[in-house]
């Protein structure tokens, strides 16, 4: 029987995008893992909906699009850093396919926060690594805990093939 190459998943902040500590971890994870990276691009799309005089809004699941015009703004900034880097790491030779946090289900565009998209994809993929700003881990790293805990009447323990990373 043929042994199956691990999948795995990084997701990457979009202000990540240039990093060449992630590059470089990147590299070494594609040669283990079938990769698939989500990219992101939380600064870029506020600094745009800031520009179009759009609202800035959170929820604990993500960014809130009012509009039709304001999800579509937000997917064209991902696709437009998903084009980027997947030139970019292509250049570099390093096997991975890169993707945007959001989808349509069924005719609705729904963006995506990109860390809630790597709790949907926990199941299919044997390691994943989200990088963030080192200013962030600590936070992550709790939100984490605490998605497990909510989660604990599943089954408990730990979400362990997430780890995170900064830069």
């Amino acid at each position: 029987m043929l042994k199956r190459k691990l999948n795995g998943l990084i997701k990457i902040s979009g202000d990540g995008i240039k990093s060449e500590k992630i590059l470089k971890e990147l590299k070494n994870f594609a040669k283990k893992y079938s990769t698939v990276v989500i990219i992101g691009g939380g600064t870029n799309i506020s600094a745009e909906f800031e520009k179009k005089g759009f609202g800035i809004k959170f929820c604990p699941l993500g960014r809130i699009t009012e509009s039709l015009e304001e999800k579509k703004l937000a997917i064209k900034i991902l696709k437009k850093n998903q084009k980027y880097f997947q030139n970019f790491i292509g250049a570099k030779g390093i096997k991975a396919r890169v993707e945007i946090p959001g989808r349509n289900i069924g005719s609705v565009l729904c963006p995506e926060n990109g860390d809630i998209m790597v709790l949907s994809a926990y199941l299919g993929f044997d390691k994943i690594i989200i990088f963030t700003r080192e200013s962030n881990i600590k936070a992550k790293k709790l939100w984490l805990k605490k998605v497990a805990k909510v989660f604990g009447h599943i089954e408990k323990g730990k979400l362990d093939k997430i780890e995170i990373k900064g830069f």
